[in-house]
């Protein structure tokens, strides 16, 4: 399902379509296009015109959070015969320690994140997060917990998103000597 309602995202996937060789070449005009087109990241953007909201983010606003980048990212990409999805989910935690010193993983909806996936002929389904380009810190890579060390670059205290901020939190607990978790 391509949608025709945001009209300059249509014309652009097709013109990027029509003028590369390559499904890279399209990635590349993407990263090119957000990482040069003034967006700013913000938990508070407004809300955008009903009809077209993803060209209203894209060509006027220009300040959203992960799922705006996510979304007009994966919209571009299908305009432009590449399969693209936008997945939704959390990205990190917060090692901690319960009362009785064992460790735990803490995931709350400040660890909420949306980042989209495309299709690569021979390469599969590749993550491509869009945010990353406009606002690096609030990304990490991966989650990985070994037996001496916990790697977590922790997303900023205060970032809440208002779409996933009434989900339950849950916790992972864990014993062991190897756990990895994310992409």
């Amino acid at each position: 399902n391509i949608d025709k309602n945001n009209k300059k995202i249509y014309k652009l996937g097709k013109k990027w379509l029509k003028e590369s060789m390559s499904q890279e070449e399209i990635l590349h005009k993407a990263e090119k296009f957000f990482k040069e087109g003034g967006y700013k990241y913000s938990i508070n953007p407004g809300l955008m015109n009903q009809n077209s909201p993803y060209d209203d983010f894209l060509f006027n606003k220009k300040s959203g959070f992960c799922e705006h980048f996510a979304g007009s990212f994966t919209l571009l990409m299908n305009n432009a015969n590449i399969p693209a999805r936008v997945v939704v989910g959390y990205q990190g935690g917060e090692l901690l320690k319960s009362f009785e010193n064992k460790n735990y993983l803490l995931i709350d909806s400040s660890y909420a994140h949306a980042w989209s996936e495309v299709w690569i002929k021979g390469k599969g389904w590749i993550r491509i997060d869009p945010t990353l380009w406009i606002a690096p810190e609030r990304i990490q890579d991966s989650l990985l917990l070994t037996k001496n060390k916990f790697i977590l670059q922790k997303f900023t205290q205060n970032f809440k998103l208002n779409f996933i901020n009434n989900l339950s939190r849950f916790e992972i607990r864990f014993k062991g000597s190897f756990i990895s978790y994310g992409s």
